[in-house]
Order: C-alpha cells, then structure tokens, then sequence
C-alpha cells in the first residue's frame, strides 16, 4: 500500500512538474527563435536606411525625386526583405515621397494628415524606432506598420529624413510560426514599454505602453532574458 501511494504522489507532482519544465523549455526555445527573427528584419530596416542615406551623400540635391536608380534600389531593398518592408524619404513638413516607382501615385492621399504630423520632426540624431501606425487610421482593413526613421546626413532639399515602414502583419505571420499550440502568445515591446506586435492579435493593445499601465514591471525586462509571473 506504501508503495502505491508513493507512486500515486510521484505521478500527481513529479510528472506534473516536469511536463511545466518541458513546456517553459519549449517557451524559452519560441521565444529566442522570435527574437533572433526578429532581430535580423530590424537589422535589415536599419540597413536600407544607412543605403539610402550613402546614396543622398552621393548624388545631387535634386535627383531624389524622380531617380530611376534610386526607385529600383528602394524595390531591391523591399524585395530582399519578402516585401516586409518599403523605404521612402520624408520632408520636413511631414510629407511622404514614396520612392518606388508607381506608389506614389497609387498611394496618393492614403496617408492620412494625423499620420504626417506624426511623423514630422519625430526622427532626432541616430535611428528612431517609432510607435505602430496606421496609413488610413480609423480602416479596420489598413495595415499596421512599425517606422523605422533616420535623418539623411545630408538633406535632398525639404527631404531630410528616411523612413523604413515594417508590415507588422507580415511580421506577426512569420511569429507566429514559433508559437507551440493555441496558449501562447508573443509580445513585442519597445525599451519604454509600447506595445509594437501580439500574435495572436488583441484587439487596443497596439501602441499603448505596459509600463505606465503597470507601474514597476520593466524591472521584469531589465535582464536579457528570464522568466516572470
């Protein structure tokens, strides 16, 4: 009888407690396989940037709007990316110039005032990661983008900023690739805390910052990683 019911107390904690440590395991494995994607698209939006910005040093003031050489090296960089990305370079009033030949047209007026304004003057020295947006906010059918910005080293006239716009849905379909079953979910946030990507969506979560809803939690994200409750 005693050894049956050391066997019953083995199966009710001991098993238990190593199938929790085989999922955290394969959690911990989903979750740096994320990452480590994750990390390669942000380096890639960097890179257009720092391309496009050693053309503008190159090339004169006024050839930036209707470049041929430079529309077909903005289609490369989008291109080598599977399309999560498009590079365009922005004015100082906010204004986007679309750099591959035919989106702007095509694109004309879907940005949105709201979303130049927002991206005016946002970019300081160095790289700027901004919060999701939207090209027509208020279209539950517009896409949810993450802008990468940088200041040109040398402006192209009014045009004095590139800009990598990341296609999060995109980004969210190559994630969820890493997700182990339904109950998981990955979160990606900004150092101070906005919420830029959840696979599986939720829906008013982009965008808002965790940390000011949740006073003290970015001490759990001080460490490279870990584990939380």
């Amino acid at each position: 009888m005693l050894a049956l019911w050391l066997f019953a107390g083995w199966v009710v904690v001991e098993r238990p407690k190593k199938l929790r440590e085989q999922q955290l395991h394969e959690l911990s494995a989903a979750v740096r396989a994320a990452a480590i994607q994750t990390e390669a698209v942000l380096r890639q939006a960097e890179t257009a940037l720092r391309v496009v910005d050693l053309w503008a040093l190159n090339h004169e003031v006024g050839r930036a709007r209707d470049d041929a050489h430079l529309a077909q090296l903005a289609v490369s960089l989008s291109g080598s990316s599977s399309r999560l990305m498009d590079v365009m370079l922005v004015a100082r009033s906010g204004r986007v110039h679309w750099l591959q030949a035919g989106h702007e047209n095509a694109r004309k007026g879907l940005i949105s005032d709201a979303v130049y304004a927002d991206l005016a003057g946002r970019a300081p020295e160095g790289l700027t990661l901004g919060e999701p947006l939207q090209l027509e906010p208020g279209n539950d059918d517009s896409r949810w983008q993450l802008p990468m910005l940088m200041r040109l080293s040398r402006p192209l006239g009014d045009l004095d900023t590139v800009l990598v716009l990341i296609d999060l849905s995109r980004l969210r379909d190559l994630q969820s690739l890493f997700l182990t079953g339904p109950e998981p979910a990955l979160l990606m946030l900004r150092a101070d805390g906005t919420v830029l990507l959840r696979e599986p969506a939720l829906p008013g979560l982009m965008g808002r910052n965790l940390f000011e809803r949740l006073p003290g939690r970015d001490r759990d994200f001080a460490a490279p990683e870990g584990r939380f409750t």
